[in-house]
């Protein structure tokens, strides 16, 4: 009995002590995603509050709780309003909080997706009302939010003749392989201008994402968004020829940053449904080479066609059409993302005029097709003919009958005398006046000549 008596009591304290007071407590969002912010430039001040839960799920009342702030910045001037000092055992309270709303608050992540901002946390201890000892202490998290003020505005596609309005989350069926689409997408800001709300969008960026079946992701950067101002924004795709059946999703992504140093912005997700036709044969290409000519008048068309259609077929007929040539050919047999190709030789008539000649390239699914002009696809082709010129020499100018001609006789040389051409020359002899002897005699008979003068006028200085 005794036994029986101690072990019960063994349960009850085992028991007590998975009952004992367990605080706990709920997360908090201070905000809105319509929420303004403060502004300090104009006084004005937005603080606000919100409400987090508190409970109790212990069997004793926690008396002396204390509150506390962890890890939050002093900016969001965050505190708690008369928080309550005790909790009974398996009960909940509500408890407010306080905080203020920054001019600088992000409304959205780096991809565009509405967030609360995670700005820290709280916690809660207290102490147990019959076991006197500490409870445990619970953290959750502080979350802020405010308005976002960059949004797209519209957003529309076009394709293959067609347009659609978009909108998040929308599906647009019937696009074709080959198809070109086109997206326009408007972006605002929301900023009024008013002197409160005077704010620019600055670096707003525009990424558009989507599956390799339609090309590569795209994008475009605006530099500065004024406030109330949009701007339209064109993005061109061709969806490949052998793209796959199926839904592909787009993600249209646009982010920007305020004057303030606040991140704005939107993310939208569309699908765009491939859907091949049962019978269709496509020009994957059609080239004429060379495109001009002048004088030489060979040319060749290539061609290369690929049935895209969910069928196969083996009367696929290729036809070629223009006024210098036309060639049709038949029975082609061609399977689901088969190819044919086709290389035409042309020669150009040399009586073809200069001018530009139309080459019209069809395909056609198979012979009733053809024969209801049902035509799958179909390619132009301009051919440039040039004329033909050829370089002659410039014509000889004969003289008229009254011009009088000069004949011009080239000079004649007229020998030396005494000079035999083809020998060595015979020296002729000198006379003594041309001999040095005789240019002596000469000075010789000067020098004394003048010395004689110069004695007479001596000789007659002296008397």
């Amino acid at each position: 009995m005794k036994k029986l008596f101690l072990l019960g009591i063994f349960f009850m304290l085992v028991l007590s002590a998975f009952v004992s007071a367990q605080l706990g407590i709920t997360d908090v969002t201070i905000g809105s995603d319509t929420q303004k912010r403060s502004n300090p430039y104009e006084d004005i001040n937005q603080t606000l509050t919100s409400e987090f839960t508190l409970t109790n799920t212990g069997n004793e009342t926690v008396t002396g709780l204390s509150f506390n702030r962890v890890g939050i910045d002093a900016k969001y001037a965050v505190r708690f309003i008369n928080p309550p000092t005790e909790i009974a055992a398996n009960s909940s309270l509500q408890v407010t909080i306080q905080g203020y709303i920054p001019i600088d608050l992000d409304a959205v992540d780096r991809n565009g997706n509405k967030i609360a901002v995670n700005i820290g946390s709280i916690s809660v201890s207290g102490t147990k009302s019959i076991s006197n000892t500490s409870t445990n202490t619970p953290t959750s998290n502080v979350f802020m939010r405010a308005i976002n003020m960059l949004e797209i505005n519209r957003m529309d596609i076009f394709w293959d003749g067609e347009d659609s309005r978009l909108d998040d989350g929308r599906l647009v069926r019937d696009i074709k392989p080959g198809d070109k689409i086109e997206l326009r997408i408007v972006v605002e800001n929301l900023f009024s201008g008013r002197r409160d709300e005077d704010f620019e969008i600055e670096d707003v960026d525009i990424f558009v994402e989507i599956d390799r079946e339609f090309g590569r992701d795209d994008d475009y950067s605006i530099r500065y968004l004024y406030p109330r101002d949009r701007e339209e924004i064109t993005f061109e795709f061709d969806v490949r020829q052998d793209a796959r059946e199926g839904t592909y999703p787009v993600v249209i992504k646009v982010v920007g940053i305020d004057e303030n140093g606040a991140w704005h912005g939107e993310k939208w997700n569309v699908d765009l449904e491939i859907r091949r036709e049962l019978r269709d044969i496509r020009i994957a290409s059609a080239e004429l080479i060379p495109n001009l000519i002048s004088c030489e008048r060979n040319i060749r068309l290539e061609t290369n066609i690929k049935n895209i259609g969910r069928r196969s077929t083996s009367q696929g007929v290729l036809l070629v059409e223009s006024d210098i040539f036309t060639e049709r050919i038949t029975s082609i047999r061609l399977d689901t993302d088969d190819n044919y190709r086709r290389t035409f030789m042309i020669n150009v008539p040399e009586d073809t005029n200069p001018g530009v000649y139309l080459f019209t390239v069809k395909t056609f699914f198979d012979s009733s097709h053809y024969n209801n002009r049902d035509y799958s696809d179909v390619q132009d082709i301009l051919l440039t003919v040039r004329e033909c010129e050829t370089v002659t020499p410039p014509p000889v100018e004969e003289p008229e009958d009254d011009e009088e001609v000069i004949i011009v006789q080239p000079p004649t040389t007229t020998p030396t005398p005494g000079i035999v051409y083809g020998q060595p020359p015979v020296k002729a002899e000198e006379s003594f006046f041309e001999t040095k002897a005789y240019i002596a005699l000469l000075v010789v008979g000067a020098l004394v000549g003048i010395a004689l003068l110069f004695l007479a006028v001596a000789i007659l200085l002296k008397k």
